[in-house]
């Protein structure tokens, strides 16, 4: 009996450290993600506004 009451205990205990883990974890993923969104749509308009740029030089010449 003090063995299964000794496995459930330590089950749990590895079940809420993952729990505490996942909750510390995740928010910080979720900002670094967000951070990484925003850099990409920066360098997408920068890519946006020097190919239109181009393009605009590249026609006048025509």
């Amino acid at each position: 009996m003090f063995e299964e009451k000794l496995v459930v205990g330590v089950a749990s205990a590895g079940s809420i450290m993952a729990v505490a883990a996942c909750l510390i974890v995740i928010p910080s993923l979720y900002n670094t993600i967000n951070e990484i969104h925003d850099e990409v749509l920066e360098g997408v308009s920068v890519f946006r506004a020097e190919t239109d740029a181009a393009w605009t030089q590249m026609m006048d010449y025509q």
